[in-house]
Parts: structure tokens; sequence; C-alpha cells
């Protein structure tokens, strides 16, 4: 009699591992819901993102999908997106600015400040600021005094601004609208303006569906990810420009000029992956139609995979760059904790090694280069090492420089023009970019 009663409780703890082990499965697979506690979106935090190949399968739809990209090829694209906490007070009412490029055209670009908000019900990105920039048009027009100038504005976008609806799973769709003009002088002698007030103004819209759950898995440093719960987000957006001098469509001549079409519009045909711990894309993939059935590019995150603890209702913090700690998410808890405690998500690490197995995290990028006025030097280092840089004119003698500095900084305003040689070092890491500072 005993041994029967053994034997049956062994039957009985057998069937219940295997019905542990089937709940604990289907916990696994089930569909994640994104929410502001759990879709964070930091203050302060540098994305990266890696460059890959196209032409690979296009990611199907539906539920409990399985997406293994951990195969795909990298190209040399890099790619960063530096945000810093909110300090315009005009904009009290974001959390963050994300530092931007505005392309106007003509090869005319500019750093933006971009700002974002986040609440219970949505993340929105609300309004941009531009410094005062002014750019010749000589090398074009062959007249001195010919410009545009850029001026310093707070612009507040119109529309909706819905980037993110709280909650967010299967099947949520949204719309979003976003609208704003940016305003400029132009002087341009063959048609009588001389800073005359010029428009750029930018309509876009955007529709969203999640159309697929499952789990995705993609490459890094050390070998394929884990397999992350994922949401598969379709996104359409069209975006119009549009250019107005005194008020009307400019004309024809100051169009050329800009290398534009009056009410030009982009396509962009996106699959973005969501997830729990962070509003940074696992990966996009930018398909070429509006068929979705081929893919022209992806970008992957190359920070983030190292995120989760045990579970999707923690995320790792590495606090004071020696100290990883698990932290519950709760309404900007962890945003808060990023800047407080100087920690950022994710594990911590002694060296960082990129995907493209290069141990440098020093890829500085400068723009606009030539520039007539200032320079903008964006050091992806993540935030993790201050950069010494240093710049040296044509004839080798050291003209500026700057320690512990990483992020975006500002130089050359007080430049002469010619060429000059910016050389920036982080720990052991060296790299120098040739610059040309034009009249």
């Amino acid at each position: 009699m005993k041994e029967k009663n053994t034997k049956a409780s062994l039957g009985n703890f057998t069937c219940f591992s295997i019905l542990v082990f089937i709940l604990i499965s289907s916990l696994g697979k089930a569909q994640i819901k994104l929410n502001y506690k759990n879709y964070l979106v930091p203050a302060s935090v540098i994305y990266s993102y890696k460059g890959a190949l196209g032409g690979v399968n296009v990611p199907s739809a539906g539920t409990n999908q399985v997406w293994d990209y951990s195969a795909i090829v990298n190209t040399p694209t890099s790619v960063s997106e530096p945000y810093i906490p909110e300090t315009n007070p005009v904009f009290s009412a974001a959390r963050r600015q994300r530092i931007i490029n505005v392309n106007y055209g003509g090869g005319l670009s500019a750093i933006a400040y971009e700002h974002s908000s986040a609440n219970n019900a949505s993340f929105k990105v609300i309004g941009l600021t531009t410094k005062r920039v002014a750019y010749t048009l000589s090398s074009s027009t062959g007249n001195s005094n010919d410009s545009i100038i850029l001026l310093a504005q707070n612009v507040n976008y119109g529309g909706n601004q819905l980037a993110f609806p709280y909650p967010c799973t299967y099947l949520t769709n949204w719309q979003n609208n976003t609208d704003y003009s940016i305003n400029l002088e132009i002087s341009l002698a063959s048609q009588g303006l001389n800073h005359a007030p010029l428009k750029f103004s930018k309509r876009i819209s955007s529709s969203c569906i999640v159309e697929g759950w499952g789990t995705m898995r993609i490459p890094t440093a050390s070998g394929p990810s884990d397999y992350i719960p994922s949401l598969m987000m379709k996104t359409i957006t069209t975006q119009v420009d549009s250019f107005f001098v005194n008020g009307v469509p400019a004309s024809n001549a100051v169009l050329s000029l800009l290398g534009f079409t009056q009410g030009q519009i982009t396509n962009k045909f996106l699959y973005q992956f969501k997830r729990v711990g962070i509003e940074q894309d696992l990966i996009t993939f930018y398909m070429t139609n509006s068929n979705f059935n081929a893919v022209d590019k992806i970008l992957y995150d190359r920070k983030h995979t190292d995120l989760y603890c045990l579970n999707n209702c923690q995320a790792k913090m590495c606090v004071s760059g020696v100290n990883t700690v698990c932290l519950t998410y709760s309404t900007n808890a962890a945003n808060n904790a990023m800047l407080l405690n100087n920690a950022r998500l994710g594990e911590c690490e002694a060296t960082r090694i990129e995907n493209d197995q290069s141990a440098s995290a020093t890829k500085a990028i400068v723009y606009p280069n030539p520039s007539t006025n200032q320079f903008s030097l964006l050091l992806n280092d993540d935030g993790e090492i201050g950069s010494i840089v240093s710049v040296y004119d044509f004839s080798g003698r050291l003209i500026h420089k700057m320690e512990d500095v990483n992020g975006l900084i500002e130089f050359g305003m007080d430049f002469t023009p010619g060429i000059y040689s910016v050389l920036i070092q982080t720990g052991e890491v060296r790299q120098q970019i040739k610059v040309i500072k034009s009249h």
C-alpha cells in the first residue's frame, strides 16, 4: 500500500511539473502590453543603432510569431540619437529633448532640439527649438550678399502629436498628425529679396497599427540575443514640405536654389518592433514600397538587448558604471533613477564592444562640414567615458581644447576660414576628423 501511494505521489508530482512547465511556457509566449509604467522614456540617453543589409525575408504578421534576424549582415552604417533632459521653460510640459539635424535643402542643415512628453495616456512629440545660423549662398549665386538665415525660435507643433498611445497591444491602431513651420530669412538679389521672411512648413501624417506579436532575436557583439517578447508595429508616414516667401508660395527660382519642389512628398513604410523596458525600437525595417513586400534596409538596437532581469517586470540598471541592479517598473522610477544616480539602462560592462567587432566606441561625426558658422560634434561614446577634443590649425598649432566632454558639443564660431584638424581621444582610442571653415 505504501509503495502504491509513493508511485501515486510521484505520478502527481510529474503531472504537476508538466503543468508548471506548460504554464511557464505559455506565459513566456503571451503577448506584451505596453503602458506608461513599462514603456520607459528615459530623459537622458544616447540611443545607438547598427545598420544591416536589406534583401532579407519580410517579417510575418499575426499572433505568437517567432522572428529570428540574428544572422543579418551588418553594413558600416551606425546611427546615434542623443536625448538630454528638458531645459527650455517654453516646453515645461516636456520630459526630454532630442538633438536632431534638420535639412532645409540646398545642403543647408542645422541642429535643432525636438521636445517630447509622456503621461498615463500617451507619448507625444510637442515642439522644436532652433538656434540662429546664417548660410551664404554665394557659391550658388555668385553674389556675396545672398544668404539664408535660420532664426532662433521655439516652435509648438500642431496636430494631435501622438507618437504612441497607452496601453498598446495587438491590433491597437492610431493616427499621428503633426504640422509646424520654421522661420528663416532669405536675401537673393536676383529676385529682389533682402532679408525677406522665408517659411519652411512641414506636415506629417502617420498611420500605425500593431499587426503582430511574438518574440524577436537580433545580433549582438557576443552572438544572437535572447528571444525578446515584441510587438510588430506597421507604420505608413507621409511628409509634405513647402516653402513660402513673404507669405506666398516660393518662386521656382528659390525652390531650385533649395533643391525642392513645392509640396514635396516623402513616404516611409516601416515595421517597428516594440518591447517592454525602453521606447527605443528593438529593430526597424525600412520597406521599399507600400506593399510591404521587400526590405530596403534595417536598423537595430546595439545597446539594450541585455535590458531584462529574470522577467519583463524588471529592468537592469547600471549605477555609477559598476553596479547592476534590477528595478521594478513603476511610474517614472527607472527614468528618475537614471538622472539621480547617473545610471543607464542595461547591464554594466567594463568594455563595450560594438557589433562590428571594433573595440572602439568612438565614432564621432562633425556637421555641417564645411561650415560658415559653427561646427557640431556628436560623440558616439554613450556618455560613459569623457573625451578630450583638441583642434589644430593647418600649421599644427593647438587653438582649441575641450576635456571630459560627451554627447553633443558646438565649437568653431570664432574660427577664421581655413582647414582644421579635430583630434578626439576617448580612453586609449583616437579619431581624427578634418573640418573646413568657409567664408
